[in-house]
Protein backbone atom coordinates (compact mmCIF):
# COMPACT_ATOMS: atom_id res chain seq x y z
CA UNK A 1 0.00 0.00 0.00
CA UNK A 2 1.46 3.26 -0.93
CA UNK A 3 2.26 5.91 1.55
CA UNK A 4 0.45 9.03 2.14
CA UNK A 5 2.16 12.31 2.40
CA UNK A 6 1.04 12.31 6.62
CA UNK A 7 3.02 8.67 6.85
CA UNK A 8 5.70 10.01 5.25
CA UNK A 9 6.38 13.03 7.44
CA UNK A 10 5.70 10.97 10.90
CA UNK A 11 7.64 8.54 9.76
CA UNK A 12 10.60 11.28 8.88
CA UNK A 13 10.31 12.95 12.09
CA UNK A 14 10.45 9.93 14.12
CA UNK A 15 13.10 8.80 12.53
CA UNK A 16 14.74 11.79 13.94
CA UNK A 17 13.31 11.28 17.31
CA UNK A 18 11.41 14.44 17.46
CA UNK A 19 7.94 15.50 18.68
CA UNK A 20 5.55 17.17 16.78
CA UNK A 21 5.90 20.38 18.72
CA UNK A 22 9.04 20.32 17.97
CA UNK A 23 8.32 20.12 14.11
CA UNK A 24 5.62 22.23 14.04
CA UNK A 25 7.31 25.02 15.74
CA UNK A 26 6.94 28.38 13.94
CA UNK A 27 5.61 26.23 10.88
CA UNK A 28 2.20 25.37 12.25
CA UNK A 29 -0.14 24.06 15.33
CA UNK A 30 1.00 20.96 16.40
CA UNK A 31 -2.78 19.77 16.49
CA UNK A 32 -2.51 20.88 12.74
CA UNK A 33 0.23 18.61 12.28
CA UNK A 34 -0.85 15.57 14.14
CA UNK A 35 -3.97 15.99 11.30
CA UNK A 36 -1.53 16.28 8.82
CA UNK A 37 0.49 13.25 9.58
CA UNK A 38 -2.92 11.30 10.14
CA UNK A 39 -4.58 12.06 7.04
CA UNK A 40 -7.24 14.16 7.74
CA UNK A 41 -5.67 17.74 6.66
CA UNK A 42 -3.98 18.60 3.38
CA UNK A 43 -1.30 20.95 4.29
CA UNK A 44 -0.95 23.75 1.38
CA UNK A 45 2.66 23.95 -0.98
CA UNK A 46 4.00 26.62 1.80
CA UNK A 47 3.59 24.63 5.05
CA UNK A 48 4.46 21.09 3.45
CA UNK A 49 7.49 22.61 1.98
CA UNK A 50 8.82 24.08 5.06
CA UNK A 51 7.59 20.63 7.24
CA UNK A 52 9.65 18.55 4.00
CA UNK A 53 13.22 20.95 4.43
CA UNK A 54 12.59 20.84 8.45
CA UNK A 55 12.63 17.10 8.13
CA UNK A 56 15.01 16.51 5.34
CA UNK A 57 12.72 14.96 2.99
CA UNK A 58 13.99 15.69 -0.41
CA UNK A 59 10.92 16.43 -2.61
CA UNK A 60 11.88 14.14 -5.94
CA UNK A 61 12.38 11.63 -3.70
CA UNK A 62 8.32 11.50 -2.49
CA UNK A 63 6.26 8.58 -3.64
CA UNK A 64 2.74 8.23 -3.01
CA UNK A 65 -0.11 6.91 -5.21
CA UNK A 66 0.48 3.31 -6.85
CA UNK A 67 -2.72 3.34 -8.26
CA UNK A 68 -5.25 6.24 -9.90
CA UNK A 69 -8.53 6.94 -9.84
CA UNK A 70 -11.03 9.59 -11.29
CA UNK A 71 -11.52 12.52 -8.21
CA UNK A 72 -14.93 13.25 -6.72
CA UNK A 73 -14.48 16.90 -5.77
CA UNK A 74 -17.21 18.07 -8.10
CA UNK A 75 -17.59 21.51 -7.30
CA UNK A 76 -14.11 21.83 -6.79
CA UNK A 77 -13.46 20.65 -10.37
CA UNK A 78 -16.63 23.38 -11.66
CA UNK A 79 -14.54 26.23 -9.92
CA UNK A 80 -11.15 25.59 -11.25
CA UNK A 81 -12.28 24.96 -14.73
CA UNK A 82 -14.36 27.74 -14.81
CA UNK A 83 -11.92 30.16 -13.21
CA UNK A 84 -9.39 28.71 -15.65
CA UNK A 85 -11.40 28.94 -18.90
CA UNK A 86 -12.19 32.61 -17.63
CA UNK A 87 -8.43 33.19 -17.21
CA UNK A 88 -9.29 34.49 -13.96
CA UNK A 89 -5.56 33.30 -12.55
CA UNK A 90 -5.51 35.58 -9.69
CA UNK A 91 -8.98 34.29 -8.14
CA UNK A 92 -7.64 30.59 -8.80
CA UNK A 93 -4.89 30.97 -7.12
CA UNK A 94 -6.99 32.79 -4.17
CA UNK A 95 -9.20 30.12 -4.21
CA UNK A 96 -7.24 27.25 -3.89
CA UNK A 97 -5.22 28.93 -1.09
CA UNK A 98 -8.74 28.62 1.70
CA UNK A 99 -8.85 26.45 3.84
CA UNK A 100 -12.32 24.95 3.44
CA UNK A 101 -10.57 23.72 -0.29
CA UNK A 102 -7.41 22.23 0.80
CA UNK A 103 -9.61 20.36 3.76
CA UNK A 104 -12.11 19.22 1.28
CA UNK A 105 -9.15 17.56 -0.19
CA UNK A 106 -9.85 13.62 0.13
CA UNK A 107 -7.40 11.67 -2.06
CA UNK A 108 -4.11 11.28 -3.88
CA UNK A 109 -5.72 12.05 -6.98
CA UNK A 110 -7.29 15.43 -6.08
CA UNK A 111 -3.85 16.16 -4.32
CA UNK A 112 -2.11 15.80 -7.50
CA UNK A 113 -4.42 17.71 -8.89
CA UNK A 114 -4.51 20.49 -6.56
CA UNK A 115 -1.09 21.00 -6.61
CA UNK A 116 -0.67 21.09 -10.16
CA UNK A 117 -3.44 23.91 -10.59
CA UNK A 118 -1.72 26.04 -7.41
CA UNK A 119 1.39 26.01 -9.58
CA UNK A 120 -0.31 26.89 -12.69
CA UNK A 121 -2.32 29.12 -11.14
CA UNK A 122 1.43 30.74 -9.72
CA UNK A 123 2.48 31.20 -12.84
CA UNK A 124 0.15 33.15 -14.76
CA UNK A 125 -0.85 35.38 -11.58
CA UNK A 126 2.32 37.20 -11.68
CA UNK A 127 4.12 39.07 -14.16
CA UNK A 128 7.85 37.78 -12.74
CA UNK A 129 6.95 34.67 -11.45
CA UNK A 130 9.16 32.80 -9.13
CA UNK A 131 10.07 29.96 -10.89
CA UNK A 132 12.14 27.87 -8.06
CA UNK A 133 8.87 27.99 -5.96
CA UNK A 134 6.60 27.00 -8.89
CA UNK A 135 8.90 23.62 -9.31
CA UNK A 136 8.48 22.75 -5.81
CA UNK A 137 4.77 22.94 -6.07
CA UNK A 138 5.15 20.65 -9.42
CA UNK A 139 7.15 18.19 -7.43
CA UNK A 140 4.21 18.47 -4.95
CA UNK A 141 1.99 17.47 -7.37
CA UNK A 142 4.53 14.65 -8.94
CA UNK A 143 4.16 13.10 -5.02
CA UNK A 144 1.16 12.08 -5.56
CA UNK A 145 1.17 10.77 -9.20
CA UNK A 146 0.51 6.85 -9.97
CA UNK A 147 3.20 4.96 -11.57
CA UNK A 148 1.29 4.19 -14.52
CA UNK A 149 1.56 7.60 -16.60
CA UNK A 150 -1.72 9.77 -16.39
CA UNK A 151 -2.22 12.86 -18.66
CA UNK A 152 -1.95 14.62 -15.75
CA UNK A 153 1.16 13.36 -14.45
CA UNK A 154 2.42 14.44 -18.09
CA UNK A 155 1.32 17.87 -17.87
CA UNK A 156 2.96 18.18 -14.79
CA UNK A 157 6.10 17.19 -16.30
CA UNK A 158 5.77 19.14 -19.16
CA UNK A 159 5.30 22.16 -16.94
CA UNK A 160 8.27 21.22 -14.83
CA UNK A 161 10.49 21.15 -18.52
CA UNK A 162 8.82 24.55 -19.70
CA UNK A 163 9.96 26.33 -16.09
CA UNK A 164 13.02 24.48 -16.09
CA UNK A 165 13.76 25.99 -19.19
CA UNK A 166 12.49 29.69 -19.21
CA UNK A 167 15.21 29.40 -15.71
CA UNK A 168 17.84 28.46 -18.34
CA UNK A 169 18.15 24.52 -16.85
CA UNK A 170 18.52 23.41 -20.23
CA UNK A 171 19.49 19.19 -18.05
CA UNK A 172 16.25 19.79 -16.53
CA UNK A 173 14.44 20.18 -19.24
CA UNK A 174 15.28 17.90 -21.75
CA UNK A 175 14.77 15.10 -18.55
CA UNK A 176 11.38 16.26 -18.22
CA UNK A 177 10.73 16.73 -21.46
CA UNK A 178 11.85 13.24 -21.76
CA UNK A 179 9.66 11.88 -19.45
CA UNK A 180 6.67 13.47 -20.13
CA UNK A 181 6.49 12.80 -24.21
CA UNK A 182 7.51 9.05 -23.79
CA UNK A 183 5.22 7.04 -25.75
CA UNK A 184 2.82 10.02 -26.06
CA UNK A 185 1.81 8.83 -29.33
CA UNK A 186 0.17 5.68 -27.89
CA UNK A 187 -1.90 7.98 -25.46
CA UNK A 188 -5.48 7.87 -25.64
CA UNK A 189 -6.65 11.20 -27.05
CA UNK A 190 -8.08 13.98 -25.04
CA UNK A 191 -7.96 17.67 -25.87
CA UNK A 192 -5.27 18.22 -22.67
CA UNK A 193 -3.08 15.79 -25.28
CA UNK A 194 -2.61 19.19 -27.21
CA UNK A 195 -1.55 21.21 -24.22
CA UNK A 196 1.56 18.75 -23.69
CA UNK A 197 2.85 19.04 -27.74
CA UNK A 198 2.78 22.53 -27.12
CA UNK A 199 4.76 22.95 -23.90
CA UNK A 200 6.93 20.58 -25.50
CA UNK A 201 7.04 22.72 -28.49
CA UNK A 202 7.58 25.65 -26.42
CA UNK A 203 10.20 23.94 -23.95
CA UNK A 204 12.29 23.30 -27.09
CA UNK A 205 11.71 26.95 -28.24
CA UNK A 206 13.18 27.81 -24.77
CA UNK A 207 16.27 26.07 -25.35
CA UNK A 208 17.17 27.31 -28.43
CA UNK A 209 15.97 23.48 -30.39
CA UNK A 210 13.86 25.56 -33.21
CA UNK A 211 13.53 22.25 -35.75
CA UNK A 212 12.49 19.99 -32.83
CA UNK A 213 10.31 22.73 -31.42
CA UNK A 214 8.68 23.24 -35.29
CA UNK A 215 8.29 19.53 -35.21
CA UNK A 216 6.01 19.35 -32.29
CA UNK A 217 4.19 21.81 -32.90
CA UNK A 218 2.77 20.71 -35.77
CA UNK A 219 2.87 16.88 -34.23
CA UNK A 220 0.14 18.40 -32.24
CA UNK A 221 -2.11 19.86 -34.72
CA UNK A 222 -2.03 17.09 -36.87
CA UNK A 223 -3.01 14.59 -33.05
CA UNK A 224 -5.66 17.50 -32.63
CA UNK A 225 -6.98 17.95 -36.06
CA UNK A 226 -7.21 13.57 -36.60
CA UNK A 227 -9.55 13.50 -33.32
CA UNK A 228 -11.55 17.24 -34.49
CA UNK A 229 -10.60 19.30 -32.34
CA UNK A 230 -8.90 22.83 -32.18
CA UNK A 231 -8.02 23.41 -28.29
CA UNK A 232 -5.11 25.91 -28.22
CA UNK A 233 -4.80 25.89 -31.99
CA UNK A 234 -4.53 29.79 -31.93
CA UNK A 235 -1.12 29.31 -29.42
CA UNK A 236 0.21 26.75 -32.03
CA UNK A 237 -0.07 28.86 -34.89
CA UNK A 238 1.43 31.64 -32.61
CA UNK A 239 4.45 29.94 -32.01
CA UNK A 240 5.15 28.74 -35.90
CA UNK A 241 4.89 32.22 -36.94
CA UNK A 242 7.38 32.97 -34.00
CA UNK A 243 10.05 29.98 -35.32
CA UNK A 244 9.07 30.90 -39.15
CA UNK A 245 10.50 34.75 -38.32
CA UNK A 246 13.33 33.69 -36.17
CA UNK A 247 14.76 31.42 -39.55
CA UNK A 248 13.66 33.74 -42.23
CA UNK A 249 10.77 31.97 -43.50
CA UNK A 250 8.46 35.18 -44.27
CA UNK A 251 6.24 32.64 -46.22
CA UNK A 252 5.23 30.59 -43.57
CA UNK A 253 5.31 33.34 -40.78
CA UNK A 254 2.56 35.15 -42.46
CA UNK A 255 0.49 32.14 -43.07
CA UNK A 256 1.12 31.05 -39.38
CA UNK A 257 -0.47 34.46 -38.09
CA UNK A 258 -3.21 34.30 -40.35
CA UNK A 259 -4.53 31.36 -39.22
CA UNK A 260 -3.66 32.11 -35.56
CA UNK A 261 -5.87 35.36 -35.32
CA UNK A 262 -8.31 33.22 -37.39
CA UNK A 263 -8.26 30.73 -34.51
CA UNK A 264 -8.07 33.41 -31.80
CA UNK A 265 -11.17 35.37 -32.93
CA UNK A 266 -13.12 32.11 -34.07
CA UNK A 267 -12.79 30.37 -30.51
CA UNK A 268 -11.78 33.37 -28.22
CA UNK A 269 -8.45 32.10 -27.54
CA UNK A 270 -6.04 34.11 -25.60
CA UNK A 271 -2.94 34.22 -27.42
CA UNK A 272 0.56 33.80 -25.04
CA UNK A 273 3.30 35.67 -26.53
CA UNK A 274 6.75 34.53 -25.42
CA UNK A 275 9.55 36.46 -26.03
CA UNK A 276 11.76 36.08 -29.39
Amino acid sequence: MAETLGSILKRARMARHLTQQVVADDICSQPMLSAIENGRYTPNADLLIALCQRLGIDLNSLQLADNYAVGTATQFNQTVEKLCNQHQYTDLLKFLKQDDVISAIQSDTQTQAYYYYLSVATFQASDSPDLAQIKQILKLALASAPESQSILTRLIQITLALVSALGRHADQATKWLAKATEQIDQTPFEPNVTVIYYLSALTQFNLGQDVKSAASAARGLEVAAAHDSHYLFANVYYLLAILAHRNDQADKQQLAEQRSVTFSELFKEPVYKPDH
